[in-house]
């Protein structure tokens, strides 16, 4: 039946039943079907329950030893719910609190039920003496200080292969009160030379693992320098894993990180900081992904050791991408003291924005979907093929497995001197820990260096000096300038340039990142030192690594090297991608020295150039930010014969939207007022959206609601508000009406504005972009990326705006034609972006 013909007919027929309309109870809700959802052969997907109006979004869950499944709630509470007890009947919903808010982490363990309540700012135990399911006894563990932009706080719970628990906890927290000074992962420094000065006062918070004990009296935090990794698990092995989210903002630009699976080893730091003060894979004090994941929004991860699946399906971690409606199955192959790693797709659905998975006591794959106000459902998927016929995992020679697990044995021997406080020199520890300080497997070298800080600089610094293995020298060297008191940093710049160096990219890094340290942590170079310094530069400025250039290029104007930017231009010049032409301009803008008036000339043609770059939301601002500083350099003098580039930029506007800030931000063409919809109005006719899209009447639509005024979708439109391009693999077309009929009702955290009312009497509104112990940084202007700092002490009072930033009524000059058109686009996932397209979204359930 054409769609026109069906639409006039249920409109007749609704405008008929009018006529006999009765009070009604809310409508049953019901998660996506699972014929929607696409698995491997011979796996079964089952939608075991729906959560109705009033049972919240769930966003974490637990299994607890009655095979009962406790779910923390997206708004306020965990609620419990039970299978039936007859054949046939709907699982049981059982609010067990209404109080703790956000819980993203929830465990059953031993007879307790711990509770990570995030938005609350507290870890609870729930106790059950009288052993009835009812938790009557509760006891508060800990209280975090979360100071969140986009809810990156406590997340789950689990139990470690140490019988310890485990709190994963995202980059907006500090570690907590009674955390151990003594912990393997302590004091994080940013270390970043030539930081964008709008990013300069971030403090140190970092996402990290942390380890408790079940009556809360002992906290370890274990490794560091995470994003928002909000699940881990731990394989066979007894290793740990985890899923570390992206910034897709950052996309574009140099400093941008792809989600990552981590091997999570004791003591370790992974690098991921603020904006442009991220560190590259290659920085030798941190230890890089064990595989990159492209885009995505990583939620739950777990072995699949804890199920029955047979073959390869047992050895995989699964991990769930809340933002492409997907669950990844990874393998890992032991590789040294660490692994190496492969994933394909394994279930692919939508909606399906998977919050949590875990194997169940019937050995099958459990997992929930909503968050952000979507709706939930809990689903099971079992393998009910011919198990006899599924592959094994990896396969690895005898010989090298046994290398393996004796590299992963020695690094645990490291590892044990990761705790304690720094006591006198323990000279048998030195001279286990030293011949791994050149062990070509990096991880051993890490292992070896976190030990090496645990000791004295004293008992060790002059066996650093005198050490002739390249490997080993540097490693002890970027120890020492990690942990020397500051009137040493001065020696060990002196003692890195003293040799030997050696030629590998590793034992060449590791020099250049000491002497980086020296620099940023404040060392003062007398004239002799700083030329050596550059001297070695000019050495190395053929070396074929591109970690190694990088490292050059900042160290060069960092150090005011002759030339500086004469090379870095040139360096500029021969770049072939646009991260690297950005690294190139981001350090070049950062120098103190003179510019003559070509340079100024070619750089201000970069930027023109640059307008066309695109990105994720802030490469237009970081763009706009670096040519500000680059016009500070500009003399005045010199200003009239650049007038006519300058006028370019300023009338351009800023990279990635090309139109720039001077044109009007109108909403296009008014059209007709064609009526206020509402869900009642356009819910009856959302069953008629099957098949593919007509992507050109929905095309039509999105520009005539004037969503591409602030959305990105399939690579146009804006990038103010949050990208729509796989929204289908999140939400489901009732939550889509909804969203767009009443923004305000759940606003995604990241578009959050508030009110900031200062002592002087000013109001600032807007949304924070930065905050540190000093200042919270505003963009007020999410048009022009306009921005200001205010300085915590000055603040009198703050209050969150309830109210969206996306205008209502953009619905009402469409026809309801236009609106299934528009509804029927966003739900496919026919707005991938090439990025989307990059990552394993879009591949078969079962491909490599």
């Amino acid at each position: 039946m054409p769609r026109r013909f069906a639409l006039l007919l249920t409109l007749v027929t609704a405008w008929g039943a009018a006529w006999h309309v009765a009070p009604a109870a809310a409508a049953p809700r019901f998660a996506t079907p699972p014929s929607s959802i696409t698995v491997p052969a011979g796996f079964e997907v089952e939608l075991v329950r729906s959560a109705q109006e009033s049972e919240s979004s769930w966003i974490s869950m637990a299994f607890d030893d009655k095979g009962r499944i406790v779910v923390g709630l997206d708004d306020v509470g965990v609620a419990r719910l039970a299978p039936p007890l007859t054949a046939g009947d709907e699982w049981s919903f059982e609010r067990l609190d209404d109080t703790l808010r956000h819980c993203r982490g929830v465990l059953v363990h031993e007879g307790s039920l711990y509770v990570n309540a995030c938005d609350t700012k507290e870890l609870w135990q729930f106790s059950d003496p009288a052993g009835n399911g009812s938790y009557s006894q509760r006891r508060l563990l800990n209280t975090f200080d979360y100071r969140s932009r986009y809810g990156h706080g406590q997340n789950q719970l689990t139990v470690g292969p140490d019988g310890a628990l485990w709190s994963i906890v995202g980059n907006d927290v500090t570690f907590p009160e009674g955390t151990s000074p003594e912990s393997p992962y302590r004091d994080p420094h940013t270390d970043r030379l030539l930081p964008d000065p709008a990013d300069e006062g971030q403090d140190d918070r970092v996402g990290y693992l942390l380890r408790f004990d079940t009556e809360g009296n002992e906290w370890t935090v274990f490794a560091g320098g995470f994003r928002n990794q909000v699940d881990a698990d731990w394989n066979d092995d007894g290793e740990w894993f985890t899923w570390d989210s992206d910034m897709e903002w950052d996309v574009g630009q140099p400093w941008y990180r792809p989600t990552r699976v981590n091997h999570v080893v004791s003591g370790a730091e992974y690098g991921w900081r603020w904006s442009t003060l991220n560190w590259p894979s290659s920085y030798p004090d941190s230890l890089p992904a064990t595989l990159e994941t492209g885009l995505g929004s990583p939620t739950g991860v777990v072995f699949g050791r804890r199920g029955t699946f047979p073959g390869k399906w047992r050895d995989a971690l699964y991990m769930a991408d809340w933002q492409h409606g997907r669950i990844l199955a990874a393998w890992f192959t032991p590789d040294g003291a660490s692994y190496t790693a492969t994933d394909e797709l394994f279930a692919e659905g939508g909606p399906m924005n998977v919050c949590d998975m875990q194997f169940g006591p019937d050995g099958n794959l459990w997992f929930i979907t909503g968050g952000r106000g979507s709706q939930s459902g809990l689903y099971r998927v079992s393998f009910r093929g011919d198990a006899a016929a599924v592959p094994p995992g990896p396969v690895v020679e005898p010989a090298v497995a046994a290398a393996a697990k004796a590299a992963r044995s020695r690094r645990h021997e490291l590892e044990a001197f990761h705790g304690g406080p720094l006591a006198t020199a323990d000279q048998a520890t030195l001279q286990n820990l030293w011949p791994e300080l050149g062990s070509d497997d990096r991880w051993l070298r890490t292992a070896a260096r976190i030990a090496l800080e645990r000791q004295p600089v004293a008992a060790w610094r002059d066996t650093v000096r005198s050490e002739r293995n390249p490997l080993a020298r540097g490693e002890g060297l970027l120890a020492w300038v990690r942990m020397a008191p500051a009137q040493e940093r001065g020696d060990v710049v002196r003692a890195a340039l003293a040799g030997p160096i050696g030629a590998s990219e590793a034992e060449v890094l590791l020099v250049l990142r000491t002497i980086a340290i020296a620099l940023v942590r404040g060392v003062e170079l007398p004239a002799a030192d700083r030329s050596a310094v550059h001297s070695l530069l000019a050495l190395l400025d053929s070396h074929p690594s591109a970690a190694v250039q990088r490292e050059l290029v900042e160290l060069l104007i960092a150090s005011d090297a002759p030339g500086a930017i004469a090379t870095c231009i040139t360096r500029l010049d021969a770049a072939t991608s646009q991260e690297e032409q950005i690294h190139c301009v981001h350090a070049l803008v950062r120098s103190t020295a003179p510019w003559t008036h070509q340079e100024h000339r070619r750089l201000l043609a970069w930027f023109a150039s640059a307008r066309w770059f695109r990105g994720g939301h802030l490469i237009g601002q970081i763009i706009a930010r670096m040519e500000a500083d680059l016009v500070k350099t500009i003399p005045e003098s010199d200003k009239p014969a650049l007038a006519e580039a300058l006028a370019f930029l300023e009338k351009s506007g800023i990279a990635g939207e090309p139109d720039g800030p001077s044109a009007p931000a109108t909403l296009g063409p008014p059209r007709p007022f064609v009526k206020q919809w509402t869900q009642a109005d356009i819910a009856p006719h959302l069953s008629q959206i099957e098949g593919p899209p007509d992507a050109a009447a929905g095309r039509r639509a999105l520009a005539a609601a004037n969503c591409l005024k602030c959305h990105a979708f399939a690579g146009g439109g804006a990038s103010l508000g949050p990208d729509l391009s796989a929204i289908g693999k999140r939400f489901d077309t009732r939550a889509i009406v909804e969203s767009i009929l009443e923004p305000s009702k759940v606003v995604d955290a990241k578009y959050h504005t508030t009110t900031w009312v200062l002592s002087d009497g000013r109001a600032v509104t807007g949304r924070a972009i930065m905050v540190n112990d000093k200042e919270v940084g505003v963009e007020t202007d999410p048009l022009t990326g306009a921005s200001e700092k205010i300085l915590r002490a000055e603040i009198e009072s703050s209050h969150p705006s309830t109210v969206s930033p996306m205008p209502q009524g953009l619905l009402d000059t469409l026809t309801l034609e236009e609106i299934l058109d528009l509804v029927a686009l966003l739900r496919t996932t026919a707005g991938t972006t090439v990025l989307d397209a990059a990552s394993p979204a879009g591949r078969q359930p079962g491909d490599r």
